[in-house]
């Protein structure tokens, strides 16, 4: 396991994978942001500060092939930055309304050799621009394409032609729905399809979420049993949820570990956390909020548990962990064994 204490006060981070070589975005507590060379241990300033962004809220890093992206997830503001032309590719400002309660909506994808961005710009709304060109590709009258839905954390599938929204209805009840990237692009929000096969809880939008492969999807559901001989105690179940695009529902995955369910679940029993998998081994990696995060097999087995950190970040392809412990200190971690 390789520490990295440069990173122990940054507000977040992510791995990313560039032609073979493993960087961390991540952003200190004055707004700057750094990429940090795994394997030459080279820390690099790549924007000395932002006053796009509110620093005492919560952000979010993403990264695709040349570009990061920086959002603050329960505001309006964000900035994509190019590092090779280093300069900023796109400022984004989102709508307002209800934004406390909805992540900032942001994925990278290619669209005929173009690279874009996927992102929010207001509540009911998405729309794609063109890194290059400098221009949105999405251009739609309103009235005609509005949807009652609020978008959040936005999951793109493995081969880009696909992209699921993890966001919320008015009661409020969660809703996750799929859009096909070429009818989105003809009808928009009206492109949706519903994930089905799940109970909707309420409040639990941003749901554990993740794309098995292209046409796959998966997401954690919470439920509660009896437990005890005397039949009073109830105890917290999750089980992991792998459905088709055609909402034909695979089979279900128990979550066999109890400290991981505990762990996994709030007081409504409502999961709360991150889902990855891992293809080669047909493996679900599962980040609490908590410093606990576990590896599953298709069965739903334990195949191994962390007490002591906090996934950060996964990267599958690379079996990289990005780990954070209590003290705030960063670490690489990529299991042997798995």
């Amino acid at each position: 396991m390789q520490n990295l204490p440069l990173l122990f006060k940054s507000k977040a981070a992510i791995l990313h994978i560039l032609e073979q070589k493993t960087y961390i975005y991540y952003v200190d507590a004055a707004g700057r942001l750094y990429r940090y060379d795994t394997q030459t241990a080279h820390n690099q300033l790549i924007v000395d500060g932002s006053t796009w962004l509110i620093l005492d809220e919560e952000v979010s890093l993403y990264a695709y092939k040349n570009y990061v992206a920086v959002v603050n997830i329960r505001q309006v503001y964000g900035f994509v930055y190019d590092t090779v032309a280093d300069e900023t590719a796109l400022f984004m400002k989102r709508g307002d309304y209800q934004v406390e309660h909805c992540s900032f909506a942001l994925a990278f994808l290619q669209i005929e050799g173009r690279d874009c961005c996927l992102h929010g710009t207001d509540w009911n709304r998405l729309d794609i621009y063109d890194l290059k060109d400098k221009r949105y590709l999405t251009d739609r009258d309103e009235e005609n394409h509005h949807f009652d839905y609020f978008h959040s954390l936005l999951y793109m599938s493995p081969d880009a032609q696909h992209f699921a929204v993890n966001g919320w209805h008015w009661s409020p009840y969660d809703m996750i729905y799929t859009f096909k990237i070429g009818d989105f692009l003809e009808k928009y929000e009206l492109a949706h399809q519903a994930i089905e096969h799940y109970e909707h809880s309420g409040y639990n939008w941003d749901r554990p979420f993740c794309w098995v492969d292209n046409q796959t999807v998966a997401l954690i559901f919470g439920n509660k049993e009896a437990g005890n001989d005397e039949g009073d105690k109830l105890i917290p179940f999750a089980y992991i949820l792998p459905q088709n695009l055609n909402n034909e529902l695979l089979e279900t995955i128990p979550i066999l570990d109890e400290v991981l369910n505990q762990k996994l679940l709030n007081k409504e029993y409502e999961p709360k956390g991150r889902l990855f998998y891992h293809s080669a081994k047909s493996y679900f990696i599962i980040a609490t909020l908590h410093n606990y995060w576990a590896v599953l097999d298709k069965t739903g087995k334990l195949i191994f548990a962390d007490d002591k950190q906090q996934l950060i970040d996964y990267k599958p392809e690379a079996n990289l962990c990005l780990l954070q412990n209590i003290a705030g200190e960063f670490s690489l971690f990529s299991p042997a064994k798995w």
